[in-house]
């Protein structure tokens, strides 16, 4: 799946062109602030920056659930159940 992922700009992250700004304008299509600190860029389902699949405009974690089997695999879910909670990030160091 193709995902669309969130930027988080807190005060520790580099203002203008970065890497984190840099790949969150190639993901997400919007140009990035130069006023703006850029922190990380987040691929996951956390509710405070979830990622959307790009062809369908749908949450991942709403895309998950509704087929748990088809995206995760059934051994996953067997062991993990029908969510997949996890959160990587891109840092700006």
């Amino acid at each position: 799946l193709s995902l669309t992922c969130a930027v988080q700009n807190y005060d520790w992250g580099i203002k203008g062109g970065c890497e984190v700004s840099a790949l969150g304008e190639l993901n997400t299509g919007v140009d990035s602030d130069p006023s703006k600190p850029y922190a990380e860029l987040w691929m996951g389902t956390h509710p405070s920056g979830p990622s959307v699949v790009s062809a369908t405009g749908v949450g991942l974690k709403e895309t998950i659930a509704a087929d748990p089997a088809a995206h995760l695999g059934a051994k996953t879910v067997e062991r993990f159940g029908d969510d997949l909670p996890f959160l990587t990030k891109v840092l700006s160091v």
